[in-house]
């Protein structure tokens, strides 16, 4: 899997743009979890939604999920 690092304001930004784009209602009501780790955030990436924030391959440890 794939995840994006930004400021948790991109990350909520780019999972807005996702379950818009998906039109997620009923039980899946967005794409993803913001992930917070050390105060950094990251978000899974969707195989159809390009971004120009970084692109990680793996997730350092120690997540909280907000």
């Amino acid at each position: 899997m794939e995840y994006i690092k930004g400021t948790k304001q991109e990350c909520e930004a780019y999972n807005d743009e996702v379950t818009q784009g998906e039109n997620y209602q009923g039980s899946t009501s967005k794409w993803s979890n913001v992930i917070k780790i050390k105060d950094e955030y990251f978000i899974l990436k969707h195989p159809k939604y390009a971004t120009e924030l970084e692109i990680l391959n793996q997730l350092p440890h120690d997540e909280t999920i907000e």
